[in-house]
């Protein structure tokens, strides 16, 4: 049965000078009983031990506290000391001596350094032995320093510890709550966008509706695009990573140019110029490609001027594949870039809209996937984002 003071026990047991400071007050007072006792107003528990008289004192026993010094010891911050409690004025008449059988005693505090009260460090024997020296009483202070120091500071690790435990398991109870709920939301999204798609085939509906039923259509596209981002922020937190699907990539130039057309019509208050040369590219995944240049372009159109063009440029050569996506606008602030991959990171700057923040941490993650990179330039000319994906060796 576990001890209701086992993390004290624990922590005086995981100091590993303890059991020579036990030996060497031992040694140093002839007192052959030396230990460390947790002490509170109604307990006495012996945390270590040193018996080498068969006084029969052993880690974990009880003591009623009421039968010993160290009640005073707690309530007064003051040490007790006797070199034979027969012959003492004071302590002859006192009942512990008899009834644990022993004649000589040291106990002092151990205090923690904000001052929290731990227990008492404590030497004995059945026989009497000098021990109320300054030197010996000095000594017991100071070994008590050092307990109540190393006492603070286990403490302090374990409630770290205790503290980053649970921060671990909210953000597991987060992600995978962000994880059910996109996969949740999926159903119901596809459901509108199946009654969308119906609306704009019936004839018999107005053009006025038909335009609301594309732009719904639009917001539709939207909301899908952030749950997916929202369940590979989850992926990727939980330790499965993203997923990749390499390729031979021939399609990859035409399904680029769609990216740049949906996000186009998207916004048709932005003019984005693109140029997209793509020859035989290194392997890689298609779909996630286009993610990474949608986010990329969603991050653009989010945050750069209208009044600018956005330029897109995805071009191979002999050291692989890149894309870039550039506008106009406000820089990033040089404060914000080392940290812009990062999830829930936004570059808030006049203008900006709502947002996860989750774009460029799933495009950074697209691009590590693919042992690629994605670095940003920002500069009051522009900000230009690019992936590179080098060109596998022969």
């Amino acid at each position: 049965m576990r001890h209701e003071f086992q993390l004290d026990i624990d922590m005086v047991a995981e100091i590993p000078v303890v059991p020579r400071i036990l030996k060497v007050l031992s040694g140093s007072t002839g007192m052959r009983v030396a230990a460390i006792a947790r002490v509170t107003d109604s307990r006495w528990v012996a945390c270590s031990v040193l018996d080498e008289c068969g006084f029969g004192l052993r880690v974990a026993d009880e003591l009623a506290i009421e039968t010993t010094f160290c009640e005073e010891i707690r309530r007064t911050g003051k040490l007790v000391t006797f070199n034979d409690a027969s012959t003492h004025p004071t302590f002859c008449q006192h009942p512990s001596p008899k009834m644990y059988g022993f004649r000589s005693y040291v106990s002092v505090p151990i205090t923690e350094p904000g001052g929290q009260f731990f227990g008492t460090l404590c030497g004995l024997d059945p026989e009497p032995r000098v021990v109320g020296t300054d030197a010996i009483l000095n000594m017991y202070e100071l070994f008590a320093d050092m307990i109540g120091e190393q006492i603070s500071l286990r403490r302090k690790l374990q409630d770290s510890q205790t503290d980053l435990s649970a921060e671990r398991d909210t953000a597991t109870l987060r992600e995978q709550f962000l994880a059910v709920l996109g996969h949740d939301l999926r159903s119901p999204l596809a459901s509108i966008q199946s009654c969308l798609h119906l609306m704009e085939e019936e004839a018999a509906f107005p053009e006025s509706c038909l335009e609301f039923s594309r732009i719904a259509g639009q917001n539709v596209g939207r909301m899908g695009r952030l749950i997916g981002d929202v369940l590979d922020f989850t992926r990727s937190r939980l330790g499965n990573g993203i997923k990749i699907l390499p390729n031979a990539g021939n399609s990859l130039g035409e399904s680029l140019l769609q990216v740049v057309e949906e996000v186009t019509v998207s916004h048709p208050e932005y003019r984005i110029d693109a140029k997209v040369s793509v020859q035989g590219p290194p392997a890689c995944d298609v779909d996630r490609m286009c993610q990474l240049l949608a986010n990329l372009l969603g991050n653009a159109v989010t945050h750069g001027e209208s009044s600018r063009p956005v330029r897109v440029s995805a071009l191979t050569d002999a050291t692989g594949l890149t894309i870039s996506v550039a506008n106009g606008g406000i820089p990033i602030a040089p404060e914000v870039i080392p940290r812009l991959f990062e999830p829930f990171v936004r570059n808030a700057g006049p203008g900006a809209k709502d947002g996860l923040g989750l774009g460029l941490f799933i495009a950074n993650e697209i691009a590590r996937a693919h042992d690629g990179t994605l670095d940003v330039a920002s500069d009051a000319t522009e900000t230009c984002f690019t992936f590179h994906l080098p060109a596998m060796r022969a």
